[in-house]
């Protein structure tokens, strides 16, 4: 009987981990362990910062990312001079948004960035 308790919670663990590891919003998927990235079935590449942007972004969804949260994970307080999060945002759009129909990432303006299946 403890033999078939401690292969139940084996097997709970594993199955527990892999959908944790899991980010979804819409067709998007991101595998956090991997960080491979797909969607609508088609795998996307990213560079480093798109992914932790996008990792925030999928986390906090449907919720608003402030732009100060986003150049906090990027840079902490060594930011740029300059606006990189916004040409990495443009980066971002460009893999993830532009080839699809529908957009996912949305801009609420003077605050920061949202992903969502709405753009509310």
């Amino acid at each position: 009987m403890q033999e078939l308790h401690a292969r139940l919670q084996a097997l709970y663990k594993r199955t527990h981990r892999k959908a944790d590891s899991l980010l979804t919003v819409g067709d998007l998927v991101l595998n956090r362990s991997t960080l491979q990235l797909h969607r609508a079935g088609r795998r996307i590449h990213l560079h480093h910062a798109g992914i932790k942007i996008l990792q925030r972004l999928m986390e906090e969804s449907p919720s608003v990312v402030t732009r100060d949260d986003l150049e906090t994970l990027l840079w902490a307080d060594e930011r740029p001079d300059g606006d990189g999060l916004r040409s990495h945002m443009y980066k971002l759009r460009q893999a993830v948004d532009k080839p699809f129909h529908k957009p996912l990432i949305h801009t609420v303006h003077r605050i920061g960035y949202r992903i969502a299946e709405d753009d509310r």
